[in-house]
């Protein structure tokens, strides 16, 4: 597959009239890249990955790499990366990354894709607190727009589309073909699998220890250890990794916060995951961040989500009530901590919801039960369900917003959920570069123009 190959599909889309999704792997939980009637492109096949030390943006004219007093732009000092075809996987670029020597912020399951919705949905992973998301991380596009036209995008070619791209979504703007991302020198990624049970605690001691924990996670993003948890109504699992830091500090950092726990009647065990195994492990695509083993793959994949933020984690009393209420009602929490650090320290302007910026936990919510289900109905009640429940976080949570890519089909006020007070100007660039709605998706930047109904077609709102 080439560039080419997605050109003549766009226009013959164009020329047909026809709706344009886009698929890499699939991994979309709200099901942006289906299409009912429409021209499915599939850019798997769009491989290829090329390392260099000493690049600069490209520029695709002699305008572009001058301003009117003949200097060059900005961002041309060269910089090492790493550049890749749209269908690559993380799994690739993590197995190419260890060859190199290098560190890539990639996501933490290795079958995503590297290009498309994790990307441009702004990307968490095993580094985004050491060196930022995706988004802060990824340098240029090469993209063929709704038009067919083959466009650069970066700071200094199409600057709108370039700030679009990352954060406002995938499936949106165009199909990226091509990614040029920063590469990192080498750090050590020391870990620790810790767990904590109720022991003599019992379930009203329990749920104040994991409010006890959530309040903490403000300070270990601060330090810079990261991971990604998952809570059960009688079991906390999780690996925690620090880019950089000893096993000796990560021990004496974690030590006291263990104590505290076990002064409250809970049971702490845990061990050490040494830098060589976890960074290892993570090049072969075996992560030892627990997975949901109740929920697989098949599954409908029904959540919701909020990002909480430093203030709202310190009400511990609030928290351990809403807890107990969670599971109560038949979830699993994943309370990603992930942000802070770089993620909050980032200046720069983006597509991305800004609440991210103050954000310091991703947490999910989502039913156990969900693969034993057998009907639509089913699937739907309980999607139904879980999005109510979603609001019992709202008073944590940074303005109530939500990563796009982990969240609930079903959110009321969509656009303030997962772009905040960039989607105005997100809403400007959909309309100058897919004028036609070419690209449409749900829930995606521009997607009140029509509505989808029953039989699975687009009726002009």
């Amino acid at each position: 597959m080439s560039v080419s190959d997605v050109v003549a599909a766009v226009k013959f889309a164009n020329k047909w009239n026809l709706r344009i999704s886009i698929k890499n792997t699939g991994h979309d939980f709200l099901g942006k890249n289906l299409g009912y009637g429409s021209l499915g492109i599939w850019v798997h096949n769009l491989k290829g990955i090329k390392w260099s030390n000493d690049w600069t943006p490209t520029a695709t004219t002699q305008s572009q790499r001058l301003d009117k007093s003949n200097n060059i732009f900005e961002n041309t000092t060269a910089q090492s990366v790493v550049i890749y075809g749209g269908g690559i996987q993380w799994k690739d670029l993590y197995s190419a990354a260890y060859t190199q020597k290098k560190i890539v912020t990639g996501g933490t399951s290795g079958s995503v894709g590297a290009a498309g919705g994790w990307l441009q949905g702004g990307g968490h992973g095993f580094f985004s607190n050491y060196k930022g998301l995706g988004v802060d991380n990824v340098l240029e596009f090469e993209v063929v727009l709704p038009t067919g036209e083959v466009a650069i995008a970066n700071k200094n070619s199409h600057p709108d589309l370039f700030w679009a791209l990352r954060g406002g979504g995938g499936g949106t703007w165009g199909i990226v073909t091509k990614v040029t991302m920063k590469t990192h020198d080498p750090t050590t990624l020391n870990g620790i699998k810790i767990s904590v049970t109720p022991g003599s605690s019992g379930n009203a001691g329990y749920l104040k220890g994991m409010a006890y924990l959530l309040s903490v996670m403000p300070e270990w993003c601060d330090y810079g250890i990261s991971g990604y948890p998952l809570m059960y109504s009688n079991i906390f699992r999780t690996l925690l990794s620090a880019p950089g830091k000893t096993m000796d500090e990560m021990n004496k950092f974690l030590d006291p916060y263990g104590k505290n726990l076990t002064a409250m009647g809970l049971k702490v065990t845990s061990y050490p995951v040494p830098d060589a195994l976890n960074t290892l492990l993570i090049s072969l695509n075996l992560a030892l961040n627990d997975g949901l083993t109740e929920i697989t793959e098949g599954d409908a994949g029904i959540m919701a989500s909020r990002l909480l933020g430093r203030k709202g984690l310190q009400d511990v009393d609030g928290m351990a009530k809403v807890l107990g209420e969670l599971f109560a009602n038949g979830h699993v929490l994943e309370p990603f901590n992930i942000a802070g650090g770089a993620v909050e320290k980032s200046k720069e302007s983006t597509g991305l919801n800004p609440a991210w910026r103050d954000a310091i936990v991703h947490m999910s919510i989502l039913p156990l039960n969900q693969s034993k289900f057998t009907t639509n109905r089913q699937v739907l009640q309980s999607y139904v369900a879980t999005q109510a429940d979603i609001s019992m976080l709202d008073k944590f949570s940074v303005q109530s917003a939500a990563y796009l890519n982990e969240a609930s089909y079903l959110e009321p006020d969509w656009q303030k959920t997962f772009w905040g007070s960039n989607y105005p100007r997100l809403l400007k660039i959909k309309q100058k570069y897919d004028p036609n709605n070419t690209l449409w998706c749900y829930p995606c930047v521009g997607s009140e123009v029509f509505t989808r109904k029953d039989d699975g077609k687009l009726y002009i709102t």
